[in-house]
C-alpha cells in the first residue's frame, strides 16, 4: 500500500503514481491511498487485479476520521508493506497502522530537502520520532538529501538512497531539424531566438521570477532570449506582472498546466530551474536531460548528481540572479547546446532510468517484506552503499565459478575486477575455475575435467561452508549443459545460487519452440536462488520465461578511476585514423569482415592503422589475410594487460568489435569507453543499451565489410563529431558502468541470500 498527502501535480504525487503502475505491472498487488482530495492526477493510474484507489478525505491537517478511514483499508487489505510519500502521510500511515495492529513494515521515500519556516520546523519536530521510532527503512532520492537529513536527525533505523527515474523511452526527441523549425514556427519563435524553458508548478520556491529577471538582463545585452515557461499554479499572476515591469511581457510565454510537456521541451535551447531549496532530485531536471537539452539548475538538493558542470549542464548558486545570466551566456552557442544535450541524454539514460528505478524499490520491498520466495537484495541501499553498517553483513564465504583469470574473455575480466572490488571487503570470495578457456588440453584431459569438476566443487562448497555459488555462464549449449551440474551440485550441498548470464541466447531463442527444452530450461533456471543479466532486454526475457525466480539487471562495470588518467587529443583530420580491437580472435568476432573493410577504404585514400590485440584460433588465417590485400599498417600485439593497454587505448581513435555473437556486456567496449574512445558495433545482445547511436558511437544492424566501412568513412571524414563522442563515452561509463556499483549491488543481493542461507555447524554465516 502507498499512500501519499494527495494526487495533486507534482513530482513526490507521480513517482507514487509511477511505483503503484509499475509493481503492479510485475505481478504485484498495489493499493494507493490519498489523504487530502485533490486528485488531479489519479486518472494517470493503471491498478491491475486487485488493486484499489481511495481517498482519505481529510479536511484538515490532522484529521482523525481520515485516520480512522486509512486505518480501516490497512486492516481490510493487511498490506505486506506500507509505504509513505514524504512525512505528511507517513504521520497518517503510522496512526493508521497502530489503531489497525496490522504490523506491516512501513517506508518513508522523502522528497524534501529543506525546512524554510517555522512552521515547518515545527512539523518535524513531530516527524523525527515517527522516523526514529516507527519507520522500518527510509528511502532519499538523492546522496546529497541524504546528507542534509542525516545532520538534522531525520533518519531511521534504515537508510538508503533510490534515486528518481523517468521513462527514457518515452522522454526522447527524435525529431528533424525540419519539424523542430515547424514546431518553434508555431509556438511563435524563430530559428534564431535562444529559446530557455521551465517546467515545473508555478508556486514561490521554483523562484520563476528570477528567471524572468535574467531574460530581461539578457535581452538588454543584445541577446535574443525569450522564456517558456510550461505550468500554471498560484504565482502565475506575480510572474506575469513582473514580466510587464521589466517589459518582456512579449518574450516571455506561460502555457499553463500541459499533461505532455515533450513538445514544449523539444522547442527549448535550454532548460532552466531556478529553485530555491526544495528539490531534493527533479523529475522536471531528469525529464529535460533524457530529451538531450543542456540544463541549468540552482545548486540545490541532488543537482550535483545530475550535473557535471561544462560538461552537461551548469550549476549557479540558488537566488543568484547575475550568476544565472552568465550560465545562460555561456549557452549561446549552438554546438555547445547540443553537446552539452547528448552529454545530458546519455547520462539520463545510464543513471536515471525508471526501470532501474523500480528494479530497486522491488528489491528494497521484498527484502523488507522477508520474501522467502523471491530473492532480492536487502534494499537499495545496498547497491548505493547507504544502509547498515558493514558489522550487519557477516563475512560470509562466496565461490565465483568461471574461467581462468589470466584467460582472454569478459568473463574472466568481471571476475578479476570483483576480486579485487568492494564486494571482497565485505565477502570472502574464492574463485573457482571451471571451462577451458586459457588451457591447452586434448579431448581426454577436457573430458575428465568435465567429470571430476563437479565433485571438486561440492568438496570446496563443504570445506569451505560457502553460503553462495555465483555462477558466471552464457546461455549457449556448451555452456548451458556443463553448468547445470554446478547448478545442481551446489542446491544439493545447501549453498545459494547467483546465476549470471552473461550473453548467449534469449532463453525463448535458446529453445527453438521445443517445448520438452524449454520445460527442462525452465524448471532448472527456477533451481538457482536469483537470475542476474547484464541489461534490461535481457532480464525482461527472462523473467517472462522462468516467472517466479527473481531476474534483474546489473550492467557490467569496469574501475572508472583506472581509465581516467587516459590522456586523449584530438587527431588532426589528416592523420591515419586509429582502429584497435581487443579481443579473442575468433571468426565470430567479425575480423575477416573488419579487414576486408580496412581494405575497402584504404582503397579510397583512407589512412588507417588497425591494432588486432588477443589471441585466438584465427590468428594465423588473419595474419595471411592482412598480408594478402596489403595492409601494412595492420599489427598484432598479442594478448594485452595493464599498461601495455592503456598505451593502445591512448593511441586509439575508435575500439571495433563487428561481432555476430548474442553478446552481453563487453569489458572491450567498456574499457574502451572509460578511456574515451568511441565504438563501432554491431546492434546484438546487451551493445545498444551500452552505445547510443550517433552520441558515444556507432551501431550496425548487421555484420559485414561494407556497413564497417561507412563507419569507418563516417568518422574519419568527422574528426569533430569524434571528439563529441569520446567525451559522450566517458560519461556513459562513469555514470553507469562502474565496477563500485555493481559490487554495491551484489553486496546486496549476497546479503540477502546470506540471511536466508541454511546454518551448518560452524559455518561462518
Amino acid at each position: 500500500m502507498i499512500l501519499t498527502g494527495s494526487l495533486a501535480h507534482g513530482g513526490a504525487e507521480r513517482q507514487a503514481i509511477t511505483l503503484a503502475n509499475r509493481l503492479a505491472e510485475r505481478g504485484h498487488e498495489c493499493h494507493l491511498g490519498y489523504v487530502k482530495p485533490e486528485s488531479d492526477l489519479r486518472a494517470r493510474l493503471r491498478l491491475q487485479a486487485a488493486g484499489t484507489t481511495f481517498s482519505l478525505g481529510a479536511s484538515r491537517y490532522l484529521d482523525l476520521k481520515a485516520v480512522s478511514r486509512l486505518a480501516t483499508e490497512v486492516a481490510r487489505i493487511q498490506p505486506s508493506a506500507l509505504l509513505a510519500a514524504n512525512a505528511y502521510a507517513l504521520m497518517y500511515a503510522t496512526l493508521a497502522r497502530g489503531w489497525s495492529r496490522i504490523r506491516a513494515p512501513l517506508i518513508l521515500i522523502y522528497h524534501s530537502t529543506s525546512s524554510p519556516g517555522l512552521k515547518q520546523e515545527a512539523q518535524l519536530l513531530a516527524y523525527r520520532p515517527l522516523m526514529w521510532a516507527a519507520v522500518d527503512c527510509t528511502v532519499f532520492v538523492s546522496e546529497n538529501q541524504r546528507r542534509y537529513c542525516m545532520r538534522r536527525a531525520l533518519l531511521s533505523r534504515r537508510n538508503t538512497v533510490i534515486h528518481n527515474g523517468i521513462d527514457t523511452r518515452h522522454f526522447q526527441d527524435h525529431r528533424s531539424a525540419l519539424e523542430r523549425h515547424t514546431l518553434r514556427t508555431e509556438l511563435g519563435y524563430a530559428d534564431s531566438d535562444y529559446v530557455i524553458g521551465i517546467t515545473a508548478v508555478l508556486r514561490p520556491e521554483k523562484n520563476h521570477i528570477q528567471l524572468i529577471e535574467a531574460i530581461a538582463r539578457l535581452r538588454r545585452a543584445g541577446l535574443p532570449a525569450r522564456g517558456l515557461l510550461v505550468g500554471d499554479g498560484p504565482t502565475r499572476g506575480v510572474v506575469e506582472a513582473r514580466a510587464r515591469t521589466l517589459g518582456v511581457e512579449r518574450e516571455v510565454t506561460v502555457t499553463g498546466f500541459r499533461e505532455d510537456v515533450r513538445p514544449y521541451l523539444a522547442a527549448c535551447d535550454v532548460v532552466c530551474l531556478c529553485s530555491l531549496t526544495t528539490e531534493a532530485l527533479s523529475l522536471a531536471a531528469i525529464e529535460a536531460m533524457a530529451m538531450g537539452k543542456p540544463l541549468v539548475h540552482s545548486q540545490v538538493g541532488g543537482a550535483t548528481e545530475l550535473i557535471e558542470p561544462g560538461r552537461n549542464g551548469l550549476l549557479f548558486p540558488p537566488g543568484d540572479t547575475g550568476a544565472l545570466v552568465e550560465c545562460l551566456s555561456q549557452l549561446t552557442d549552438r554546438d555547445t547546446r547540443l553537446a552539452m544535450g547528448r552529454s545530458a541524454r546519455a547520462k539520463a539514460e545510464a543513471a536515471f532510468d525508471e526501470e532501474a528505478m523500480i528494479d530497486r524499490y522491488e528489491r528494497l520491498l521484498l527484502g523488507v517484506c522477508g520474501s522467502v520466495e523471491q530473492v532480492t537484495a536487502r534494499a537499495a541501499a545496498g547497491a548505493a552503499g547507504h544502509d547498515a553498517p558493514e558489522t550487519d553483513v557477516p563475512r560470509a564465504t562466496a565461490l565465483l565459478l568461471g574461467p581462468r583469470l589470466d584467460a582472454v574473455g569478459g568473463i574472466s575480466t568481471h571476475l578479476s575486477l570483483l576480486m579485487s572490488s568492494r564486494l571482497a571487503e565485505k565477502f570472502e570470495l574464492i574463485h573457482f575455475e571451471v571451462g577451458g578457456e586459457g588451457r591447452d588440453e586434448g579431448a581426454v584431459g577436457r573430458a575428465a575435467r568435465l567429470i571430476v569438476s563437479p565433485f571438486r566443487l561440492a568438496a570446496a562448497v563443504l570445506r569451505k561452508r560457502a553460503a553462495i555459488v555465483h555462477l558466471n555462464t552464457a546461455l549457449t549449449p556448451r555452456a548451458y549443459w556443463r553448468d547445470l551440474a554446478y547448478l545442481i551440485v551446489a542446491k544439493l550441498c545447501g549453498a545459494r545460487v547467483l546465476y549470471q548470464v552473461h550473453g548467449g541466447a534469449l532463453p525463448q531463442v535458446f529453445c527453438r519452440g521445443y517445448r520438452l527444452l524449454a520445460a527442462l530450461l525452465r524448471s532448472t533456471l527456477r533451481f538457482a536462488d536469483v537470475i542476474v543479466a547484464v541489461s534490461a532486454p535481457e532480464r525482461d526475457a527472462f523473467r517472462g520465461f522462468v516467472g517466479s525466480t527473481p531476474v534483474f539487471a546489473f550492467p557490467n562495470g569496469v574501475d572508472c578511476t583506472h581509465y581516467a588518467a587516459v590522456e586523449r587529443k584530438t587527431a588532426a583530420p589528416d592523420a591515419p585514423l586509429r582502429l584497435l580491437y581487443m579481443g579473442r580472435l575468433v571468426r565470430e568476432k567479425g575480423l575477416y569482415e573488419l579487414l576486408e573493410a580496412v581494405a575497402l577504404v584504404c582503397s579510397e585514400g583512407i589512412a588507417t592503422e588497425l591494432i588486432i590485440a588477443g589471441s585466438g584460433p584465427e590468428e594465423l588465417a588473419l595474419r595471411q589475410l592482412a598480408a594478402s590485400r596489403g595492409l601494412e599498417r595492420v599489427s598484432f600485439p598479442g594478448q594485452v594487460h595493464g599498461v601495455a593497454k592503456l598505451t593502445l587505448l591512448r593511441r586509439a581513435d575508435v575500439s571495433l568489435l563487428p561481432t555476430s555473437n548474442c553478446e552481453g556486456l563487453p569489458y572491450a567496449l567498456l574499457e574502451s569507453m572509460a578511456a574515451g574512445v568511441p565504438v563501432i558495433a554491431t546492434r546484438v545482445g546487451a551493445i545498444p543499451q551500452l552505445v547510443t547511436d550517433g552520441v558515444n558511437g556507432l551501431l550496425m544492424e548487421g555484420r559485414s565489410a561494407q556497413a564497417i566501412a561507412a563507419a569507418i568513412r563516417q568518422l574519419a571524414g568527422d574528426r569533430a563529431a569524434l571528439a563529441r563522442m569520446s567525451e559522450a563515452s566517458r560519461t556513459t561509463i562513469v555514470a553507469g558502468y562502474s565496477i563500485s556499483r555493481l559490487a554495491a549491488e551484489l553486496s546486496g543481493v549476497y546479503a540477502q541470500l546470506c540471511a536466508r542461507a541454511p546454518s551448518r555447524r560452524g559455518a561462518h554465516v
